[in-house]
C-alpha cells in the first residue's frame, strides 16, 4: 500500500501533518501485514494506518508547543506521546 492508496480510500487523512507520521505508519503497516493473504492484507494495512493516525492526532501537541509548556499549562492528561514518553498532569500540580 502506498500513501496515495491509503488517502484515496480515506480522503480525510489527505494532507495529514507531519507527513513523516503518515509515511511511518504506512511503512509499518506494509511490514506488519506482508504475510497476510493479499485480499486481507490491504484491509488490515488500511485499518492499522487509520487507527495509528487517529491515535496520533488525538495526542499530538499543537504546533510550536513543547511537551514541557503543555505540561505546565495543564494541557496533557494521561497522554501517550510518540511511543516513548508519558505525561500525567494533575489539574493543580505535576505528578
Amino acid at each position: 500500500m502506498t500513501q496515495s492508496d491509503f488517502t484515496a480510500f480515506y480522503p480525510q487523512f489527505t494532507g495529514f501533518t507531519p507527513a513523516v507520521v503518515l509515511t511511518t505508519y504506512v511503512a509499518q503497516a506494509n511490514a506488519r501485514f506482508g504475510a497476510f493473504a493479499p485480499e486481507d492484507a490491504e484491509e488490515a494495512r488500511r485499518l492499522y494506518t487509520a487507527h495509528r493516525l487517529t491515535l496520533y492526532a488525538r495526542v499530538a501537541l499543537p504546533e510550536n508547543t513543547t511537551p514541557s509548556k503543555a505540561a505546565i499549562g495543564g494541557g496533557l492528561r494521561d497522554v501517550f506521546v510518540r511511543d516513548l514518553l508519558f505525561f500525567y498532569v494533575n489539574s493543580d500540580r505535576l505528578c
